[in-house]
């Protein structure tokens, strides 16, 4: 299976039993396309970088998942833009194999005897 991790902004003007309906939407949702929720975290109200609309706050949702149906993230995606109650939002494969940041090449070269500050 392919697992997933999704971070949404939520608009902050929604209080805990909006939040928790939104969450439980989305559960069902990922359950509905053959998909498994393993944890919805809440990381609380917090500031945003960059203003969304007239939003400076937002509730962020952490959303960790996995599927094998590769039509989930579309049709997942797809109703996160359409929700009027998420600012913003963004999808990670995560696995394994996934890399974030790579290793650079240099570094790799000197070989495994190599430490910062060494």
């Amino acid at each position: 299976m392919n697992k997933y991790e999704t971070i949404l902004v939520i608009n902050p003007k929604l209080d805990e039993q909006g939040l928790q309906t939104l969450a439980d939407k989305y559960r069902k949702l990922v359950e509905a396309n053959a998909g498994q929720v393993d944890e919805i975290e809440s990381w609380g109200k917090r500031e945003i970088a960059q203003t969304l609309g007239n939003e400076a706050y937002g509730y962020y949702l952490n959303f960790n998942y996995q599927s094998e149906n590769s039509k989930l993230i579309t049709t997942i995606n797809t109703q996160f833009r359409l929700d009027g109650d998420i600012l913003k939002f963004q999808t990670h494969r995560v696995g394994e194999a996934t890399k974030k940041f790579k290793v650079n090449r240099r570094f790799q070269a000197l070989g495994d005897d190599y430490t910062i500050g060494g």
